[in-house]
């Protein structure tokens, strides 16, 4: 029988260093790394791109060893190491693994024996924000609620400067303003989504979100990056904007209206003391076709709070015209990457901290008129919250008579935990059992910035 030579293998009979049986021969480095199904072991030489590798079953991995400096184009079909283009060194071994659907993992053991790993301290910040995409960076996002998908309030016609969806206020030059929360594919993306609707013809207006101190005051003095998914009904809605704003006042203390003055058409809106726009908000063309938008800016070193402003720059339009957005997303980095897509559990969670529901506590009448409730908040929250009763017809439960009208708040003893209440009643059962009934009245709590 001829030899693999006399034959015109292309595998060369000798090799450089041993490999295992799975020998598949010399590779020069191409577009597409030319491995095969006939071995699992090989050397990379050239200097040339790589920019995919063939397609085989996930769990599947190749061992490479690099005669020379080929480039490993990072993308989502060759996860490089760091989110970040490889530069070989010869010397090198990288295993690739076969993740399926044509995406392969690259793993990197330099000559030198460091782990690449080690140099990451060295990438740009536009790099460090990939990398944090790729490793799920718990809190990346600072926005809560980026996708409108908790609106506790149960709001739909919003005052300017009011809660509408959770976290987010209403603002504008309107008496109020429609809002749509929790609506799949409001803004694409095949999520859920909110929307802005205006009932005049010429008020600009949008949505305002504070972030509280604690959790941004450590991205002082670095770039961030604001970014979301935004679409219009109708192009008359022309300039949509959206900006990054520093708070240098007494930290969480912002609940005034953030806009002194609106200004004429497509004029940036004058902010109100202490409040200053980080980015320059340009028009940013939004069409009836959903994509993403984004701002970048340099933070300053002595801000108490941030906030994210989107919002419609227009005066010019039909009534009903309006804006869908969602994934809204404030993150350290020069650069917008995916959204940090959170269940709906953790949202509510989140939103709780600031603003919810009062749940079923329980007590007895201490009057006729008047019971004592005491139980434990849904989850601590920022601060001892205001208590504001907004529905409260049969709300109230005598146990074993009837359900009385809960009428108004009267006193507390409540801390950011729990504690108990005085509410005043219709006429009830004095040193009864009583309960509130969460499924029928509508007692708020807020502990808003």
């Amino acid at each position: 029988m001829p030899s693999p030579d006399q034959m015109g293998s292309p595998f060369p009979a000798a090799r450089s260093h041993q490999l295992g049986d799975g020998y598949g021969g010399k590779l020069t480095a191409l577009a597409e790394l030319p491995i095969h199904a006939l071995g699992d072991d090989y050397e990379v030489e050239g200097s040339g791109t790589v920019l995919s590798l063939p397609v085989m079953p996930p769990g599947n991995s190749v061992s490479l060893r690099l005669l020379a400096t080929p480039t490993f184009k990072n993308s989502a079909k060759l996860i490089c190491p760091n989110g970040v283009d490889y530069l070989g060194k010869a010397g090198d071994l990288v295993t690739a693994r076969s993740d399926g659907d044509s995406v392969w993992r690259l793993f990197v053991k330099p000559a030198s024996g460091s782990q690449l790993a080690d140099q990451s301290l060295s990438l740009s910040s536009t790099q460090q924000a990939q990398v944090r995409a790729n490793a799920g960076v718990l809190g990346r996002n600072r926005v809560i609620n980026g996708q409108f998908a908790i609106n506790q309030r149960g709001a739909v016609s919003v005052a300017d400067n009011a809660y509408g969806p959770d976290r987010f206020r209403v603002i504008g030059e309107f008496a109020t303003g429609t809002i749509f929360t929790d609506a799949f594919d409001a803004a694409g993306g095949s999520v859920p989504g909110g929307a802005l609707q205006f009932g005049g013809t010429t008020d600009k207006g949008g949505y305002f979100q504070v972030i509280e101190g604690r959790n941004c005051k450590d991205l002082r003095g670095k770039i961030v990056t604001l970014s979301m998914r935004l679409v219009v009904n109708n192009t008359r809605l022309g300039n949509m904007k959206i900006g990054i704003l520093e708070w240098t006042g007494t930290e969480d203390a912002t609940t005034g209206d953030p806009v002194s003055s609106w200004g004429a058409d497509g004029v940036t809106p004058t902010l109100a003391a202490n409040w200053a726009f980080k980015n320059t908000p340009t028009n940013l063309n939004v069409t009836t076709s959903s994509a993403t938008y984004s701002a970048t800016a340099t933070l300053g070193s002595t801000f108490t709070n941030l906030a994210v402003m989107i919002w419609n720059d227009d005066k010019s339009y039909t009534a009903g015209d309006n804006f869908g957005i969602t994934n809204v997303q404030l993150e350290e980095g020069g650069v917008a990457t995916p959204y940090d897509q959170r269940i709906h559990g953790q949202e509510l969670y989140f939103s709780q901290r600031y603003f919810s529901l009062l749940p079923g506590w329980v007590g007895k009448w201490i009057s006729t008129t008047a019971c004592q409730l005491s139980g434990s908040f849904w989850t601590k929250m920022r601060a001892t919250p205001s208590v504001t009763v907004v529905f409260g017809t049969a709300a109230l439960n005598d146990y074993g008579v009837a359900n009385i009208n809960l009428v108004s708040f009267s006193a507390a003893a409540l801390g950011d935990s729990g504690g108990y209440m005085n509410l005043n009643t219709a006429a009830g059962t004095a040193n009864a059992l009583c309960g509130y009934l969460d499924n029928v009245g509508k007692v708020f709590l807020s502990a808003e910035i």
